[in-house]
């Protein structure tokens, strides 16, 4: 109750902290929209969300967070105070943005007078046809094929792009726990131990068996098109984050060598079992799609045993496996876009124990624990050995990676900097992704499309989507 003070007289507000913290935590938690998103009191107590001032009623104010006790009124109606506001909506078509006429303007940032049009289309092609025409004035999301189309009509002077690094990363997850029930559900032919990648040697096997020169190149695109998508990464602190490791300075970031991928797998224990499982990308994703066929050809060809096929499935029904101890998909695309510009944001959700991906993916130590007491009933202590290593270093990692957050939130950053440099070292070494690449996002505009002042650079914060979210009331037509 006295975490924060107010003075209506001075209009102050003071947030007294409970321990140390450094401005740059705070000052991020305090511009986070995802976390701090401002509506007005006054209304949010007229429609039944307002916040009464006791400890029972802060308490009453948290459970609106909590899924099925929105308040109604807030979730489908908000007052919002932004530049614009949904006109309509067609679900899957369109959406149409018209100005919001309580939006006054604020400094830097323009009161529109415009309406957009965002048109979801059934494939890349329509897009990219309706933007040739003239139909459409910003393209996003087209795969990397489409580029030298595009620069085609660039070099006509009918089309500008505009490239630029994002703090947004790609990767394949390994399911240390395959859900048997739901593996069947996507496909009665399937057929792997639910353990099988919770082996870390597999895994290191099946990071050494991707081609990541081919993916980058020509998968990506990169040499193909003669135009950079993206960068190798190992270690989720990418460049941009505080506390970036290089690849030189961490040890084990995978290279392709089919021959020591072979080794590897032969010392796992697995080389001798018969596996037949999906490899399941976000419906459209033709890049990770092509780079599947590609890893399970070259798998293949690895361990005869390994029979991998790529699968589409749409995103919502994807993520909806991602649940500990139900997910039944094997190896799954991901990526990671920052909701704020810190280690931690990338470490938590990809690394700790409970995080998004590990929780999805079965990641954690009692799960090892008895896995290393399942194969000692068995006598196979090899396998014994192998997962309980396993387990104390999934430990070890998640006790640097608290260690590491609490070191940054207090401002002591070189405490800070030797913690995340070991965890990376460490998660590197257990294999928990096979990393593909860092986004370099694009955008594609017509040449009348002019940004707000000529500064384009706002169209490129890497915090607003990964920088792939367009601020529409920065753009003007000339």
């Amino acid at each position: 109750m006295n975490s924060v003070t107010y003075n209506n007289q001075t209009n102050e507000v003071i947030f007294h902290l409970y321990r140390p913290t450094a401005p740059q935590a705070l000052f991020t938690a305090l511009a986070d929209p995802l976390s701090t998103g401002i509506l007005d009191a006054k209304w949010l107590e007229q429609v039944g969300a307002g916040i009464n001032f006791t400890p029972a009623g802060f308490y009453q104010y948290e459970q609106q967070a909590n899924v099925g006790n929105y308040n109604q009124v807030v979730e489908w109606s908000p007052m919002g105070s932004g530049p614009y506001m949904v006109k309509s909506l067609t679900p899957g078509q369109s959406i149409v943005l018209a100005p919001n006429p309580y939006y006054n303007g604020v400094p830097g940032v323009p009161k529109p007078n415009d309406t957009v049009i965002i048109y979801w289309v059934k494939d890349p092609n329509t897009a990219y046809e309706m933007f040739a025409s003239g139909q459409a004035d910003i393209l996003e999301d087209i795969p990397t094929q489409y580029i030298p189309l595009v620069e085609q009509l660039e070099s006509q002077g009918q089309a500008k792009i505009y490239s630029f690094p994002a703090l947004t990363e790609l990767f394949y997850v390994f399911n240390a726990n395959i859900s048997q029930p739901n593996l069947k559900a996507l496909g009665s032919q399937y057929s792997i131990p639910s353990y099988y990648f919770a082996n870390p040697l597999v895994r290191k096997a099946f990071a050494y068996a991707f081609n990541y020169t081919e993916y980058l190149n020509d998968i990506l695109g990169n040499e193909k098109y003669h135009f950079n998508f993206g960068n190798y990464y190992c270690g989720v602190i990418i460049p941009g984050l505080p506390y970036y490791v290089p690849p030189s300075e961490l040890t084990g970031c995978p290279t392709f060598n089919l021959t020591y991928a072979k080794q590897l797998m032969e010392e796992s224990g697995f080389y001798n079992i018969t596996v037949n499982f999906p490899i399941v990308i976000f419906s459209g994703d033709l890049t990770d799609f092509t780079g599947a066929q590609m890893w399970s050809q070259l798998l293949n060809e690895m361990d005869p045993n390994i029979h991998a096929t790529p699968i589409y499935m749409p995103g919502s029904t994807m993520m909806s496996y991602w649940v500990p101890g139900l997910n039944g998909q094997p190896i799954f695309t991901g990526g990671w876009i920052a909701d704020f510009p810190l280690a931690s944001d990338f470490t938590n959700a990809m690394y700790l124990q409970g995080g998004f991906f590990p929780a999805g993916a079965g990641w954690n130590v009692s799960y090892f624990e008895n896995l290393s007491k399942y194969f000692a009933s068995k006598g196979n202590m090899t396998l014994a050995n192998i997962f309980a290593n396993e387990s104390k270093e999934y430990n070890e990692l998640n006790t640097l990676i608290e260690e590491a957050n609490n070191a940054a939130l207090s401002g002591n950053n070189n405490l800070a900097a030797v913690y995340y440099k070991e965890a990376e070292q460490i998660a590197v070494n257990l294999y928990l992704y096979v990393y593909t690449y860092q986004e370099n996002m694009y955008w594609i505009i017509k040449p009348y499309m002019i940004p707000y002042k000529n500064q384009i650079s706002y169209q490129e914060n890497p915090m607003i989507g990964g920088g792939g979210d367009s601020l529409f009331y920065w753009w003007f037509k000339g």
